[in-house]
């Protein structure tokens, strides 16, 4: 039953934003970052320029490594409730396909900073894995522009929006490899 009325609600939000008010579907500025909709109008999500890339060695290299991406701040200052039923706008490049360039996770919060884990590297005793995503919907609005949402309830925490990868066309003419990202919480 709740994955229908989240269904029902996301329907009704996107028809009332879009459809009902008779107005255009906002066009969001930059590719490859999340906005949401707040007052009619597209805001952006937190932009972190701290970002820190971590490495743990566990059991002197026996246990494997973790890679994760650290915020300096505890919380999020974009937050949402638990009851929300939260979307996001993303606008990709021609022939970019948003399931292969957005990722959501949730953090965890350590003292006072928040953590994404990006990678648990192996070694003979572990098996390798990347950080596990929360499971996303997109549809098409108009295009190049998509409605990110989000198929069940989101649990309370602090989340990252990871976007990019080394094929798409702004990372490489930048000359990183770094996914850009993003990042909300909720209570």
């Amino acid at each position: 039953m709740r994955p229908i009325c989240n269904f029902v609600i996301t329907l009704l939000l996107t028809t009332s934003i879009f459809n009902v008010s008779g107005q255009d579907i906002p066009t969001p500025e930059f590719t490859m970052r999340p906005y949401f909709i707040k007052n009619g109008t597209l805001n952006s999500l937190e932009r972190s320029n701290q970002e820190m890339t971590k490495t743990k060695i566990k059991a002197m290299g026996y246990g494997g490594y973790e890679i994760s991406t650290t915020i300096p701040n505890p919380t999020s200052n974009i937050r949402f409730k638990s009851t929300d039923s939260i979307a996001f706008i993303v606008k990709v490049d021609d022939g970019i396909d948003p399931t292969e360039v957005f990722v959501v996770q949730k953090g965890i919060v350590k003292s006072k900073e928040r953590q994404f884990k990006d990678f648990n590297g192996g070694s003979i005793l572990v098996k390798s894995e990347t950080g596990v995503g929360v499971s996303t919907e997109f549809k098409k609005l108009a295009p190049n522009i998509y409605l990110l949402t989000f198929p069940k309830q989101l649990e309370a925490g602090e989340y990252i929006v990871r976007s990019g990868t080394l094929n798409n066309k702004a990372l490489s003419q930048a000359g990183t490899g770094v996914a850009r990202s993003s990042f909300f919480g909720i209570d």
